[in-house]
């Protein structure tokens, strides 16, 4: 266990290497996004990493701080969310090799028990299907671990379709209805008239400008306002630890930034993601405002997924979209559940603490029940 700051180049570089293999990728959890974070963001240098290794190879990475164990009171926890990583998006799961992956998590596990910190661990916002959930909780079961589940989630996914079959329009969605479906191509159409030509995706990934042009997009329309509780990376000081995190996933060729351009290169919408593992997540987005009205930003995101799954081949791409922002959440034509984990891998009152909770919630319950009865 060693501070994020701590973090050597012998380190990053298998580190790296793990990030690219492990069984659930998360470019959140990648030394590109974590390390270059800590150069920059205070609120990123107080991060612990946990780390399992064999011989030379590095098996599991976990990114943690410590935090409220629950939304009241004061139990603290080891968390993979916090401060920093709340930032951008809310994918955190731990980086895990697919070498013996049940005996990684139980070392993962039982190892930070040597150390003096809480005896309870969060982990926040997990995948909760596919290797990562299964062989956690394989090793849970075996070391007999107590459990809480105290968040689920179905969250937007976008997989690459298995079989061959003729792609549909860029911006049309085979899964909408078809009176959604007529109403975006009346929109489209006005959006080109406007723009007096069509639409096109445009692949920038490679270009150091283009997160430059991003910036000043995002900052260009209301997120650039502070009285309209903007928050644009320009407006509140982020903007070069930003181009810094891009230009290191740019640098290994795991950058993707894509733009929504007329035939002229005027740009409608932009958008930057990371590639990890066969899939691309995304990161940020921004739209020209001056064409709210058409839905620009609807038809950046369908090109995106669309563009991504299609032209560039990824298996799949995760938009890094909570479930609450519904509408966005529908132009996406999958989901995948996700659930956040109390256990205690600690010792004696952190199990204690586990078991007693579902009979207090029970308690609470019965107790809210029983007042409503009164008040009838």
């Amino acid at each position: 266990m060693i501070p994020l700051t701590a973090a050597d180049d012998a380190l990053v570089e298998k580190w790296k290497q793990l990030a690219q293999r492990s069984i659930e990728p998360n470019p959140y959890h990648d030394p590109r996004f974590l390390v270059t974070s800590a150069r920059h963001r205070k609120d990123a240098q107080s991060l612990q990493l946990a780390i399992v290794e064999r011989g030379t190879e590095v098996l599991a990475v976990m990114a943690f701080s410590i935090g409220a164990a629950f939304a009241k009171g004061r139990v603290r926890a080891l968390s993979t969310t916090g401060p920093f990583m709340d930032q951008i998006g809310d994918l955190r799961n731990p980086l895990i090799s697919p070498d013996n992956p049940v005996e990684t998590w139980q070392c993962l596990l039982t190892g930070v028990r040597r150390f003096r910190l809480p005896g309870l661990l969060r982990l926040d916002n997990l995948p909760g299907d596919g290797p990562l959930s299964a062989t956690l909780r394989e090793a849970i079961a075996q070391l007999q671990i107590p459990i809480l589940e105290q968040a689920h989630d179905e969250r937007a996914f976008a997989r690459r379709p298995q079989k061959a079959s003729e792609p549909s329009p860029l911006f049309t969605l085979d899964h909408s209805s078809s009176g959604t479906r007529k109403h975006r191509a009346r929109l489209l159409l006005a959006l080109q008239r406007e723009l007096g030509s069509e639409l096109r995706i445009v692949d920038r990934s490679a270009d150091p400008e283009a997160v430059e042009q991003f910036l000043d997009l995002e900052a260009s329309g209301w997120k650039g306002q502070a009285e309209k509780g903007g928050h644009a990376l320009r407006l509140v000081g982020h903007d070069q630890w930003f181009a810094e995190v891009a230009a290191a996933f740019r640098a290994d060729g795991k950058l993707v930034v894509l733009a929504l351009t007329d035939e002229l290169n005027n740009i409608v919408y932009m958008t930057v993601g990371f590639k990890a593992g066969d899939g691309v997540f995304g990161c940020l987005d921004a739209y020209d405002e001056r064409f709210s009205a058409y839905s620009a930003g609807t038809f950046g995101r369908i090109a995106e997924w669309k563009h991504i799954v299609g032209g560039l081949g990824a298996d799949f791409f995760d938009p890094n979209l909570s479930s609450y922002y519904v509408d966005s959440t529908r132009l996406y034509p999958d989901r995948r559940p996700h659930e956040t984990l109390l256990l205690a891998h600690g010792g004696m009152l952190a199990r204690t603490i586990i078991r007693l909770v579902p009979a207090v919630r029970r308690a609470r319950t019965g107790l809210g029940a029983a007042r409503r009865r009164l008040r009838r």
